[in-house]
């Protein structure tokens, strides 16, 4: 049987935290040092500010700098990007 989609027990952006990795993005002409998260622990509500790396196991979602997250009530990313 498949693993299905439970949130953790204690969840939020902070608890979601799980470490950091540099990752690079052209408009700052280099590497940055950016949070990494569980998306599994993301619950609704939860807000971030770019840079951000949110990881799960299907895929790596990328919020660029000045960029900003939120998690909405039906537990989706939803990414507003800077022009």
């Amino acid at each position: 049987m498949a693993d299905s989609y439970r949130p953790a027990a204690e969840t939020g952006a902070r608890v979601a935290r799980k470490g950091s990795r540099q990752a690079y993005f052209l408009e700052a002409h280099g590497y940055i040092d950016c949070p990494v998260f569980d998306r599994y622990a993301l619950k609704a509500g939860s807000t971030l500010e770019g840079p951000a790396l949110i990881e799960e196991r299907e895929s790596t979602c990328v919020i660029g700098p000045g960029d900003r997250l939120r998690v909405d009530d039906r537990l989706n990313l939803v990414a507003e990007l800077t022009a």
